[in-house]
């Protein structure tokens, strides 16, 4: 029984990652301004590979980024 419920967790786990649906990822500078990006029509794993692109550490300038 135990088996069967760990099966179906990592069934639903994956499920959900697979989904494509719309994302936005949302940016934070250093002075706190905020920019957003839509993500349309992504995985979970492109959406995090796509907002993770956006993000950059150049020196002083920082901006900080993550899927909403």
């Amino acid at each position: 029984m135990k088996k069967i419920a760990i099966i179906l967790g990592v069934v639903a786990i994956l499920s959900l990652g697979s989904c494509a649906k719309d994302w936005t990822c949302t940016c934070t500078d250093q002075s706190g301004n905020h920019t957003y990006h839509d993500i349309p029509g992504a995985t979970l794993i492109q959406a995090k590979n796509t907002c993770n692109g956006f993000q950059y550490y150049n020196g002083p300038e920082i901006n900080n980024c993550s899927l909403q």
